[in-house]
């Protein structure tokens, strides 16, 4: 089964239970070894055991200056119009018209517009291969739209230096 052990983070494959540890493979194939008695006091959640739809958090961020609402519907029709992307609304919700891709402003920092859409897909698997063609696609529209990716601003000053041989 696939795992997620909350208290440190980590998604992974149960391998093996034994009577003193247990094994969990990772995605990039490390292999976690977690005493029992750790395990024990974990929370550790089952996602293979609670439905056959993976939702997938897509975030981006844009500069402060760009249009925000321009860029959040850019993201929803990118992300609905994608064919691994799948529809969880409920009957009340389509009535309602909610949108099929919900986006949301979930932090400003800074410079920094920070987007959120959740999407549905069958599988973690099909949900990365939906998020990398998400990404590009939404990189160029916005290229095509002037929306701006924030950009650091680092500020360099430089204070006199004496002349040591004049003293």
């Amino acid at each position: 089964d696939r795992v997620k052990l909350r208290d440190i983070g980590v998604t992974a494959i149960a391998e093996s239970v034994t009577i003193l540890y247990s094994k969990f493979r990772t995605f990039d194939n490390s292999l976690i070894v977690v005493p029992n008695s750790v395990l024990d006091k974990m929370v550790i959640e089952n996602t293979d055991v609670v439905g056959d739809r993976f939702c997938n958090f897509f975030d981006i961020a844009i500069s402060g200056q760009s249009d925000l609402l321009l860029a959040m519907e850019t993201v929803r029709d990118i992300a609905e119009r994608h064919p691994l992307c799948l529809d969880q609304r409920t009957e009340e919700e389509l009535a309602e018209g909610k949108p099929k891709v919900p986006v949301r402003l979930v932090d400003i920092d800074g410079n920094a517009l920070k987007l959120r859409a959740s999407i549905w897909t069958e599988s973690p698997a099909l949900g990365y291969t939906a998020l990398c063609e998400i990404r590009r696609d939404v990189k160029l529209a916005f290229d095509r739209a002037g929306i701006q990716l924030p950009r650091q601003y680092v500020v360099v000053s430089q204070e006199p230096v004496e002349d040591s041989s004049k003293m």
